[in-house]
């Protein structure tokens, strides 16, 4: 069975990281639910659609991916998904 950190930690893990990354992450809003894309019981991979204010004002939309390893006590790998 799948630990918790797998199951629920992990995409706000991804989230967070995500977050703090961008240019005002007090604008960050996600939109909708997380999607997992792939799981194979040791990697998954989940999606999520989001919206923030870009550097001049504007606010874009968008979506994130991140990859979730198991492995090394848990590592991920979060980038925007380019258009």
């Amino acid at each position: 069975m799948a630990n918790k950190w797998y199951i629920k930690t992990s995409n706000y893990s991804c989230e967070r990281s995500f977050k703090e990354d961008l240019c005002k992450p007090s604008s960050y809003k996600r939109r909708g639910d997380f999607i997992t894309t792939s799981d194979n019981g040791e990697e998954k991979v989940v999606i999520w659609k989001f919206s923030a204010e870009n550097g001049f004002g504007g606010t874009n939309v968008g979506g994130a991916t991140c990859s979730i390893s198991r492995k090394n006590g848990g590592e991920y790998n979060v980038s925007q998904i380019k258009e």
